[in-house]
């Protein structure tokens, strides 16, 4: 008995795969990749050593980009963040602004942050309160200042939001005469990082190196 072996040349190779491709392809789960090109920033309005700060972060999405419905803050090890029990309940702890195109529309809201004394677990429980209550986004942060401290914020699925955005979100750095944001003691260097991530799980992460000392303004 004698066995045959064909040996396919390499373009009759690739001519096979493809066409394979091209008649099952419908049947092959293919992974659309995200367009991320954020871009964000953070400034203080105290440089002094331990003591408080208003501290506002940003953020942008570019036009043509895809949006992240989450966005993942990291403060860097050295900021400490006040847990939610030293302050009322839905004492306003900070503000900011939300630009961006949502239903097809281009829409320009006011945020108002509030304090939830209901923690669930967490060193605090914030409320993102936007469009005058129109929308309410619950936040949670976790950490401390030896290891640094996370928070997200989530869209909400029921609205279509695009590119581009821009947003800008202010911690008051006093509270009712009780310490938000403490400055670190030690001047060096510290990386502020947002995670984007969309909605089916890409994700890229922005940096930004902030330089904190007293004679840096």
């Amino acid at each position: 008995m004698f066995k045959v072996i064909t040996k396919l040349s390499k373009s009759s190779l690739i001519f096979s795969i493809v066409t394979y491709l091209s008649l099952f392809s419908p049947l092959i789960p293919w992974t659309v990749l995200a367009v991320l090109d954020p871009t964000i920033d953070v400034s203080i309005t105290n440089f002094g050593l331990g003591e408080s700060s208003d501290l506002t972060i940003t953020f942008g999405e570019p036009q043509n980009t895809d949006f992240a419905s989450t966005k993942i803050y990291k403060i860097p090890a050295g900021w400490d963040i006040a847990a939610g029990d030293k302050f009322p309940q839905d004492a306003v702890i900070g503000s900011g602004t939300f630009e961006g195109i949502v239903n097809g529309n281009k829409v320009n809201v006011a945020i108002k942050i509030l304090n939830d004394t209901n923690l669930e677990g967490y060193k605090a429980h914030w409320k993102f309160s936007i469009a005058g209550g129109a929308v309410i986004l619950d936040s949670y942060l976790d950490g401390d200042s030896t290891k640094g401290h996370t928070f997200s914020v989530t869209a909400p699925k029921e609205f279509v939001i695009t590119a581009p955005t821009t947003a800008s979100i202010t911690f008051n750095g006093n509270v009712g005469g009780v310490k938000l944001v403490t400055n670190p003691s030690t001047i060096k260097e510290y990386s502020w990082q947002i995670e984007f991530r969309t909605e089916d799980g890409q994700s890229v992460t922005q940096s930004k190196d902030f330089m904190f000392s007293p004679i840096v303004r």
